[in-house]
């Protein structure tokens, strides 16, 4: 996607988003790669839940948020 769209940083969206930004900066860093990722740009969805539902724990906001949860293959959640 970056090379099709000619980017050259993407932001990283996740639950502790920073906290597996980390462990992208170390990888790419071990193999000499640069890191697609903003290095300070991120979406983390704990923060969201946390103001959203009054929740950080991914499980016990999906519970509490006003949406349908669906079980996706390898476990991943899709909000409809």
């Amino acid at each position: 996607c970056l090379l099709e769209e000619q980017c050259t940083r993407s932001i990283l969206v996740g639950h502790n988003a920073f906290f597996d930004l980390g462990f992208v900066k170390a990888a790419t860093n071990r193999v000499k790669l640069k890191s697609p990722f903003h290095q300070f740009s991120t979406i983390d969805t704990v923060s969201l839940s946390a103001l959203y539902c009054g929740e950080t724990v991914l499980a016990k906001a999906v519970e509490k948020a006003p949406t349908k949860a669906v079980t996706e293959p390898a476990g991943a959640l899709k909000l409809i």
